[in-house]
């Protein structure tokens, strides 16, 4: 006697094979995809990483080279307020020399022709004006002290003179007081500016 299976249990056994088939694929696909979405977002963020870190060494290098930009801009300002300052000191000494030769020819009565200032000088003032800007402070004070004194004497030989050369033009004998407080204000402006052009960087 032999049994035989219904046709609905070879259907049913069929369909559970089917559908396992089914779910096996779709897990699979699942598994796979997923396996994707992470592997790209691994890639991803590495590439975000990546970026990241490339972004930091440009922000570094363009960092480095606005310091480098500042450090020279800033050197370069020294050194044009140094090269101002020289400047500066070398047209008072020109100043001091001429005044120096001009002393020596109001104090001598036989001078023929008086020295007149040369050309090309900066005038007293201006230089004045300059050094409030630029020089210590004792420079300044020295320098005003001088230009004083020589406007004295340039006064004193116009109004008082001790007497008349030999072609008529006045003079001041060299112990005259004016005389001497402007040789003493001149000796202490060479002072200065030999104390400045030692460090041109000096303020006070």
């Amino acid at each position: 006697m032999s049994s035989t299976t219904p046709v609905w249990v070879s259907f049913l056994v069929t369909g559970i094979v089917v559908a396992g088939s089914i779910v096996t694929t779709v897990l699979t696909l699942a598994s796979s995809k997923r396996r994707e979405a992470e592997r790209w977002q691994r890639e991803r963020e590495r590439e975000d990483e990546r970026w990241q870190r490339e972004r930091e060494r440009e922000n570094e290098r363009w960092e480095r080279e606005r310091e480098l930009d500042t450090l020279l801009w800033d050197r370069q300002k020294v050194e044009q307020l140094r090269q101002r300052r020289v400047a500066l000191y070398v047209d008072m000494a020109d100043n001091l020399q001429r005044c120096e030769t001009t002393l020596d020819d109001i104090i001598d009565p036989y001078w023929i022709a008086p020295s007149q200032r040369r050309e090309g000088l900066v005038h007293p003032d201006q230089l004045a004006a300059h050094a409030r800007l630029l020089a210590p402070e004792s420079l300044v004070s020295s320098w005003l002290s001088f230009v004083r004194a020589e406007t004295a004497v340039g006064f004193v030989l116009r109004e008082s003179p001790d007497g008349l050369g030999v072609d008529q033009h006045p003079y001041l004998n060299d112990d005259n007081p004016y005389v001497q407080e402007l040789k003493g204000a001149i000796a202490l402006v060479r002072r200065e500016l030999r104390a400045a052009m030692a460090d041109p960087d000096a303020t006070a």
